[in-house]
C-alpha cells in the first residue's frame, strides 16, 4: 500500500486540498470533509463533520445528499484523518465510501477520491484502484 506526503505541487493541482489538509492534520478525533467540485474542479463548498467517535469515519449520507441536491455538483471529493498516524483504509472506510458512490450513482454525480491523511502521508482510493 503506498503512502505519500502532500507536495506542494499536488496542492497546487487540486485547489480544495490545502484547506482540507489544514482542517484535517492534527486533529485528535476523526473528521471528515467533502468538497463539492464543479466541473472545472472549482470548489463549490466544504463541509467538515464529525460524529464524536474514534477509529470509524461516519459519512453523513443525509447531509450529503442535501448538498448534493442544493449545490448540483459535478464531483465530490472525501477526505478523512486517521489520528492514530496509520494512514491504511479500515473496512470500514472501505465499506462507507462503497456506500457513498451507490448513493451518488443515480445522481449522476462522480466520487473523485476518497483520501486519508495521516501525520505526513495520504492514501487516496482513487490510486489504490478502490473507486
Amino acid at each position: 500500500m503506498e503512502t505519500k506526503p502532500l507536495s506542494g505541487s499536488e496542492r497546487a493541482r487540486d485547489p480544495w486540498a490545502p484547506e482540507l489538509e489544514i482542517r484535517l492534520r492534527g486533529q485528535d478525533q476523526e473528521l471528515v470533509a467533502i468538497a463539492y467540485l464543479d466541473a472545472q474542479a472549482e470548489t463549490l463548498g466544504i463541509r467538515i463533520c464529525t460524529d464524536g467517535r474514534q477509529g470509524d469515519v461516519v459519512l453523513p449520507l443525509k447531509d450529503i445528499l442535501r448538498d448534493v441536491l442544493d449545490k448540483n455538483p459535478h464531483a465530490l471529493v472525501v477526505a478523512h484523518n486517521h489520528p492514530s498516524g496509520d494512514p491504511r483504509p479500515s473496512a470500514t472506510d472501505r465499506e462507507a465510501t462503497q456506500a457513498l458512490c451507490a448513493m451518488l450513482r443515480p445522481l449522476d454525480v462522480r466520487l473523485a477520491d476518497h483520501i486519508i491523511l495521516a501525520g505526513d502521508e495520504r492514501i487516496s482510493f482513487r490510486d489504490l484502484g478502490l473507486l
